[in-house]
C-alpha cells in the first residue's frame, strides 16, 4: 500500500502516512496529524484507479469502473469520484438497487465539503459525469448544483458547467413541481453572477413545453390550474430572468418573457 513522508508539525518527527487514512498520530510527541484529501489522493495508486474507473465509466463498462473504484477507495476512503461511481451503480445497474444511494453521496459530500472541499481533480471529474448523463440525475440537480458551485469554481467555470447540464434536465421535466423555492433561488444566485443564458432560455422555453403549460393542448380555460402554473412556474422564471447580471442579455430576455406573462393573462380572458 502506498505510503506519503510526511513530518510532525509539533516536533518534525518524520512519519509514514497510509493513504488509507488521513489522520496519524505522532509515536513521539503523540500530536495528531491530519493530511489533506488532495495530498492523499496524489497517491499514484489512488491516481491509477480513479483515472481507469473514469474512463470505464464514461464508456458505460460499469462493472470494471466499479472494480478500479473500489481499488482507488482501498487507498483513499473519500475520493469522491470512486464513491460517486458506487453510488450510481447501486442506483442504477445493481440488480438490487438502492433508491437512496445517490442522495446519501450527495448530501454526505455537500455537509463535508463545509469542513474541507474537493480539491480540483475531484470536481472535475465528478462534472463530467454528471454530463455524461443528466437526464438520470434530474432528481439531483439541486445538490448537483450546490456541489459544483460550493467548489472553488470561478464564474465562467460555473457557467459553463450550468449551462451545460441544467437546459438538458429542464427539457426533461414532466411536471412543473420540480421548480421549488430553493431550487429557484439557486438559479437567481447563479444568474446574479454569471447570467447563465442557455439555463435562462431553457426556463423561458419550458413556459410553452412543459407538460404541466396550458400551451401544448390550450387548455388556458382550466383557470385554477393556469393560475397555479402562472404563479408558482411563470413568476419564479420571471425573477430568475430578473436576476440576470449582463443588462442588455436582461433586457432581451424580459421582453420574451412579458410577452408570455401577458399572453397566458389574455388567454385566460
Amino acid at each position: 500500500m502506498d505510503a506519503i513522508p510526511y513530518s510532525c508539525g509539533n516536533c518534525n518527527a518524520s512519519l509514514n502516512i497510509d493513504l488509507k487514512t488521513r489522520t496519524c498520530r505522532c509515536d513521539w510527541c503523540h500530536q495528531l496529524v491530519h493530511i489533506p484529501r488532495k495530498e492523499i489522493n496524489a497517491g499514484p495508486s489512488v491516481q491509477s484507479n480513479v483515472k481507469k474507473a473514469t474512463e470505464y465509466f464514461l464508456n458505460r463498462e460499469f462493472d470494471r469502473a466499479v472494480e478500479c473504484a473500489q481499488g482507488a477507495l482501498a487507498y483513499a476512503v473519500d475520493n469522491a469520484p470512486a464513491k460517486y461511481i458506487l453510488a450510481f451503480y447501486d442506483r442504477f445497474i445493481a440488480k438490487n438497487r438502492k433508491e437512496k444511494a445517490l442522495y446519501n453521496f450527495f448530501e454526505e459530500r455537500l455537509v463535508e465539503q463545509q469542513s474541507e472541499p474537493l480539491d480540483e481533480d475531484e470536481i472535475n471529474t465528478l462534472k463530467e459525469f454528471f454530463l455524461a448523463s443528466p437526464a438520470r440525475l434530474s432528481e439531483h440537480e439541486e445538490q448537483i448544483l450546490d456541489l459544483v458551485r460550493g467548489n472553488a469554481q470561478t464564474s465562467e467555470e460555473l457557467c459553463a458547467f450550468v449551462d451545460a447540464f441544467s437546459p438538458s434536465v429542464i427539457a426533461k421535466r414532466n411536471s412543473i413541481d420540480y421548480l421549488t423555492q430553493e431550487l429557484a433561488d439557486i438559479y437567481m444566485e447563479l444568474a446574479q453572477d454569471c447570467n447563465i443564458p442557455k439555463t435562462c432560455y431553457a426556463l423561458l422555453s419550458s413556459i410553452r413545453t412543459n407538460p404541466d403549460s396550458p400551451y401544448p393542448n390550450e387548455t388556458f380555460y382550466l383557470r385554477n390550474k393556469t393560475q397555479r402554473f402562472l404563479h408558482t412556474y411563470v413568476h419564479p422564471i420571471g425573477d430568475v430572468i430578473e436576476a440576470m447580471q449582463d443588462e442588455e442579455m436582461r433586457q432581451k430576455f424580459l421582453t420574451a418573457y412579458n410577452k408570455l406573462e401577458a399572453q397566458i393573462l389574455e388567454k385566460m380572458g
